[in-house]
């Protein structure tokens, strides 16, 4: 980690194209757009021992509901490390989806 870049404002690349309007937004893509929504647990480090999706398949406009289970190959291994260091003898990530054990 570095620690040039403590206590210095961070330049933002994205700021001059909001500022003059030329952002994009998912609603200027269309009604055709998916969008996506994550349930969080609100218990910390809490073990799963269900993941009940009935009630959500009635919502109209519903095209999938995605668990762990559902995942296969690479998308099931926990995600890469994004910052490597020589120090980190076995470094953790989290996996992509929560899974029950």
């Amino acid at each position: 980690m570095t620690t040039k870049l403590f206590g210095e404002p961070v330049r933002r690349r994205e700021d001059a194209r909001l500022i003059v309007g030329k952002g994009r937004y998912l609603d200027d893509i269309g009604s055709a757009a998916l969008a996506c929504a994550f349930v969080r647990s609100p218990h910390a480090h809490a073990r799963i021992t269900e993941i009940d999706v009935e009630g959500a398949l009635d919502v109209d406009g519903l095209v999938a509901i995605y668990t762990y289970e559902d995942l296969t190959g690479p998308m099931a291994e926990p995600l890469p490390v994004l910052i490597p260091h020589p120090q980190l003898h076995a470094p953790r990530t989290g996996y992509p989806l929560a899974r029950g054990w």
